[in-house]
């Protein structure tokens, strides 16, 4: 499946947070999935856990269609919080 992202976006994640969504949707969406999916937005955002560089982080994606078939739109991501860890049975 496709996956695709604003680059102006996966910039500004890379320099808040450390990973762009390009660096991410390699471990996340690849061989390497390091967590698992939930939905738990009206919106039907998803999201997924993964590490990279020593961190756990969280990426925020849509499932979105187009002219050329379904594919995945990286949102953006986070730092994994507390509560998602707890969530996930990590903390």
């Amino acid at each position: 499946m496709r996956i695709l992202w604003d680059s102006e976006k996966s910039k500004a994640t890379k320099k808040k947070h450390g990973t762009s969504l390009s660096e991410a949707s390699k471990f996340c969406f690849g061989s390497e999935i390091g967590g698992g999916l939930i939905c738990d937005d009206p919106e039907q955002h998803l999201s997924i856990l993964g590490t990279t560089s020593g961190k756990l982080i969280s990426i925020c994606y849509e499932i979105r269609e187009d002219d050329k078939g379904y594919y995945i739109w990286l949102v953006t991501l986070w730092k994994t919080t507390k509560e998602e860890k707890r969530r996930y049975g990590l903390a």
